[in-house]
């Protein structure tokens, strides 16, 4: 049984059995732990973009526009589904990823000491899907989009696992929820302030995911100047709402990864056993609004930088994070082998 499984099995006096526990566990989790943060965040991010753009944004549908993925939700629904396929996959590819992070004590659903490793192959994962969905469409200018999609894996994949390495170091473990439990609340208990190193590695790690969303700078795969959005042009009625879960989906889950590695996870600086069962609520609400500083952090850079040419993300990747993540591992393995 998961951890949620049995916290779950708490609230009920004889308890829930197995067969019926995990997809009740999976089913809550979808709904309250992964969707709906979800949606709130896509609306996070088209008010904060129009803000940095001195735009006006989402402003009609419902207070300050707040239902207007509901709105789009509903205009999507009517149009008429053309092509597409994959795009449903990828989306539980990286509810995948998610089913490793702990969003709270108790709050995860699968624990097992590989669970990192799982979780990036998950992300991984999710481009490939991509790829195979443009494969078989029939327009040159998507399937053009699945070629960049494998051209920058090289310059993302291998900078993700070299900046893995040193918090599996530090830890002892590639157990997301003892990464969790090594850390404290206070920021000076943080993995990112362990030692300099480590500061270096959540700042490239950060880059290295920007690289996976592909987020501007880094949206060589989805250039509208160049390939007409690429990818986003393959999907149309709600497989097109489903394209932007799924990118809100990766910018969570990518932000969940950052605050559970470096930033001490659901870990709070406060006393929370006068809540009792409601501490669940208070260190997931702590948990997200780490997550929103990333987020915020990525919607800010994505609508500023121009563009950037492949060979130029090549060239940050081999060039720069790869060699500076080779320097500061043998750095970190220094400092653990002198000070623990």
């Amino acid at each position: 049984m998961s951890p949620m499984s049995g916290y779950i099995s708490t609230f009920f006096e004889e308890g829930l059995s197995s067969w019926f526990s995990m997809p009740l566990t999976v089913l809550l989790s979808w709904i309250f732990l992964f969707s709906i943060p979800i949606l709130f965040i896509s609306f996070f991010e088209r008010k904060i973009g129009a803000d940095i753009q001195m735009r006006i944004g989402p402003n009609r549908v419902g207070p300050s526009g707040i239902f207007q993925m509901t709105a789009d939700f509903i205009k999507f629904f009517f149009k008429e589904d053309l092509s597409g396929q994959g795009i449903i996959f990828s989306i539980l590819s990286i509810f995948l990823s998610f089913l490793f992070i702990p969003v709270a004590q108790d709050l995860v659903i699968v624990d097992i000491e590989t669970g990192l490793i799982w979780c990036i192959l998950g992300l991984v994962f999710s481009k490939v899907l991509f790829f195979m969905g443009a494969m078989n469409s029939g327009n040159k200018f998507i399937q053009l989009s699945g070629y960049r999609v494998l051209s920058v894996f090289s310059a993302y994949f291998v900078p993700l696992l070299l900046c893995l390495l040193p918090i599996i170091m530090i830890t002892g473990s590639a157990n997301l929820i003892e990464i969790v439990n090594y850390q404290g609340g206070y920021p000076w208990k943080w993995n990112i302030v362990s030692n300099p190193s480590t500061t270096l590695f959540g700042i490239l790690f950060f880059i290295s995911l920007l690289l996976w969303k592909g987020d501007s700078p880094f949206d060589f795969v989805a250039a509208d100047s160049e390939i007409l959005c690429g990818l986003e042009s393959n999907y149309s009625s709600l497989k097109r709402f489903l394209y932007s879960f799924y990118s809100s989906a990766s910018t969570y889950v990518s932000s969940a990864l950052i605050v559970s590695l470096f930033l001490g996870g659901w870990k709070t600086p406060f006393d929370l056993e006068s809540f009792g069962r409601a501490s669940r609520l208070v260190e997931f609400a702590f948990f997200n609004s780490k997550i929103f500083i990333f987020i915020f952090l990525s919607t800010w850079i994505r609508n500023s930088l121009p563009r950037m040419d492949l060979d130029q993300i090549i060239g940050v990747s081999w060039k720069v994070i790869v060699p500076t993540s080779l320097i500061s591992i043998l750095f970190s393995l220094v400092w653990v082998g002198f000070y623990g």
